[in-house]
């Protein structure tokens, strides 16, 4: 019965063979006849195996860290134009002018909602 963590594909051909394993280290056989080849490099074989995957994990680990500092700084962003368009809004209605501060708070007002509408259902 074969072992269902790995997927071997063999050919042979002559004193030659090919073998392909499905995982980062090959199967136990085909790591027993390296480490009859070469004492010490099964051995080596695993530790790179484990540095190049911690490394993996570092820079997965690096690039959730660059996404959520993004992110976080589009929020600040959104929150400083959204108070600027307030103020805004105040400041044509303080002005004397309330139809365009009508017309403006609603535009913004209207701009805000349809973002988190928008935002919410590309998720979906």
């Amino acid at each position: 019965m074969a072992n269902k963590d790995y997927i071997v594909a063999q050919k042979q051909k002559g004193d030659e063979s090919l073998s392909v394993s499905k995982g980062p280290i090959p199967n136990p056989e085909v790591l027993e006849k390296i480490e009859k080849l070469a004492p010490g490099s099964t051995e080596k074989i695993i530790k790179d195996t484990i540095v190049e995957s911690e490394h993996r994990r570092h820079l997965e680990m690096l690039e959730q860290q660059k996404y959520w500092k993004f992110k976080a700084y589009g929020h600040l962003t959104a929150l400083l134009i959204a108070l600027a368009m307030i103020a805004a809004t105040f400041g044509l209605v303080y002005l004397e002018h309330p139809v365009a501060g009508s017309i403006f708070g609603t535009a913004t007002f209207l701009s805000a909602i349809g973002i988190f509408m928008d935002g919410s259902s590309k998720g979906k």
